[in-house]
């Protein structure tokens, strides 16, 4: 499944987390570059 996850903060990224491990193509839009300096995973 293709998800898009707006906002990468706790909750954004602790659901791309959960998500990705279900084989799904994961793309997370945050307008904090510092949010997306470290992705999970």
């Amino acid at each position: 499944m293709k998800i898009i996850i707006l906002g990468a903060g706790q909750v954004g990224g602790t659901l791309a987390e959960n998500l990705v491990g279900e084989n799904n193509d994961i793309t997370v839009v945050d307008t904090n570059q510092g949010s997306s300096a470290h992705p999970a995973g």
